[in-house]
Protein backbone atom coordinates (compact mmCIF):
# COMPACT_ATOMS: atom_id res chain seq x y z
CA UNK A 1 0.00 0.00 0.00
CA UNK A 2 1.27 3.44 -0.87
CA UNK A 3 0.32 6.47 1.12
CA UNK A 4 1.24 10.10 0.76
CA UNK A 5 3.97 11.18 3.14
CA UNK A 6 2.60 12.58 6.37
CA UNK A 7 5.01 15.47 6.02
CA UNK A 8 5.65 16.47 2.38
CA UNK A 9 8.62 18.57 3.49
CA UNK A 10 10.57 15.31 3.78
CA UNK A 11 10.52 14.81 0.01
CA UNK A 12 11.74 18.27 -1.01
CA UNK A 13 15.42 19.20 -0.79
CA UNK A 14 14.46 22.88 -0.71
CA UNK A 15 12.01 22.38 2.14
CA UNK A 16 14.25 19.93 4.00
CA UNK A 17 17.76 21.33 3.43
CA UNK A 18 19.65 19.23 5.96
CA UNK A 19 23.31 19.40 5.05
CA UNK A 20 23.81 15.71 5.67
CA UNK A 21 21.04 14.55 3.36
CA UNK A 22 21.46 12.80 0.01
CA UNK A 23 18.97 10.43 -1.57
CA UNK A 24 20.43 8.05 -4.18
CA UNK A 25 19.25 5.01 -6.07
CA UNK A 26 20.24 2.29 -8.52
CA UNK A 27 18.44 1.74 -11.79
CA UNK A 28 16.53 -1.37 -12.81
CA UNK A 29 19.31 -2.11 -15.28
CA UNK A 30 21.96 -1.84 -12.56
CA UNK A 31 19.98 -4.15 -10.29
CA UNK A 32 19.65 -6.71 -13.11
CA UNK A 33 23.35 -6.47 -13.97
CA UNK A 34 24.81 -6.39 -10.46
CA UNK A 35 22.21 -8.14 -8.25
CA UNK A 36 20.16 -6.43 -5.58
CA UNK A 37 22.87 -6.41 -2.87
CA UNK A 38 25.57 -4.89 -5.08
CA UNK A 39 23.10 -2.38 -6.53
CA UNK A 40 22.06 -1.40 -3.00
CA UNK A 41 25.69 -0.90 -2.02
CA UNK A 42 26.18 1.18 -5.18
CA UNK A 43 23.25 3.40 -4.21
CA UNK A 44 24.68 3.75 -0.70
CA UNK A 45 28.04 4.79 -2.17
CA UNK A 46 26.31 7.36 -4.37
CA UNK A 47 24.49 8.75 -1.35
CA UNK A 48 27.68 8.98 0.72
CA UNK A 49 29.55 10.63 -2.15
CA UNK A 50 26.65 13.01 -2.81
CA UNK A 51 26.69 14.60 0.63
CA UNK A 52 27.56 18.28 0.70
CA UNK A 53 29.68 17.69 3.81
CA UNK A 54 32.27 14.98 4.43
CA UNK A 55 31.12 12.62 7.20
CA UNK A 56 33.62 11.23 9.68
CA UNK A 57 31.96 7.81 9.45
CA UNK A 58 29.34 6.14 7.28
CA UNK A 59 26.87 4.09 9.30
CA UNK A 60 24.85 1.44 7.47
CA UNK A 61 21.92 -0.64 8.64
CA UNK A 62 22.72 -4.28 7.95
CA UNK A 63 25.72 -6.51 7.41
CA UNK A 64 27.58 -4.86 4.54
CA UNK A 65 29.10 -1.44 3.89
CA UNK A 66 29.55 0.33 0.56
CA UNK A 67 32.97 0.93 -0.97
CA UNK A 68 33.62 4.47 0.25
CA UNK A 69 36.75 6.39 1.20
CA UNK A 70 35.26 7.38 4.56
CA UNK A 71 35.44 4.84 7.38
CA UNK A 72 32.22 2.81 7.37
CA UNK A 73 30.51 0.53 9.85
CA UNK A 74 27.60 -1.87 9.43
CA UNK A 75 25.13 -1.98 12.32
CA UNK A 76 22.71 -4.90 12.40
CA UNK A 77 19.24 -3.51 13.18
CA UNK A 78 20.77 -0.07 13.11
CA UNK A 79 17.47 1.55 12.22
CA UNK A 80 16.21 0.67 15.69
CA UNK A 81 19.39 1.47 17.62
CA UNK A 82 21.13 4.40 15.89
CA UNK A 83 19.25 7.70 15.53
CA UNK A 84 21.12 8.73 12.38
CA UNK A 85 20.30 5.44 10.65
CA UNK A 86 16.66 5.75 11.76
CA UNK A 87 16.47 9.25 10.27
CA UNK A 88 18.11 8.11 7.02
CA UNK A 89 15.69 5.20 6.81
CA UNK A 90 12.70 7.52 7.18
CA UNK A 91 14.03 9.88 4.50
CA UNK A 92 14.78 7.00 2.11
CA UNK A 93 11.37 5.39 2.58
CA UNK A 94 9.61 8.73 2.21
CA UNK A 95 11.51 9.44 -1.02
CA UNK A 96 10.75 5.93 -2.30
CA UNK A 97 7.04 6.30 -1.55
CA UNK A 98 6.93 9.70 -3.24
CA UNK A 99 8.61 8.22 -6.32
CA UNK A 100 6.14 5.32 -6.38
CA UNK A 101 3.23 7.78 -6.18
CA UNK A 102 4.72 9.71 -9.14
CA UNK A 103 5.00 6.50 -11.16
CA UNK A 104 1.45 5.58 -10.26
CA UNK A 105 0.10 8.97 -11.33
CA UNK A 106 1.93 8.64 -14.67
CA UNK A 107 0.05 5.39 -15.31
CA UNK A 108 -3.37 6.98 -14.79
Amino acid sequence: MLVRPADPRLTSREACPYRGRCIASASVEEIDALNILRATLLAMRRAAEGLSIQPTEVLVDGLFVPDVTTPARAVVRGDSSVAEISAASILAKTARDAHMMELRSEEH
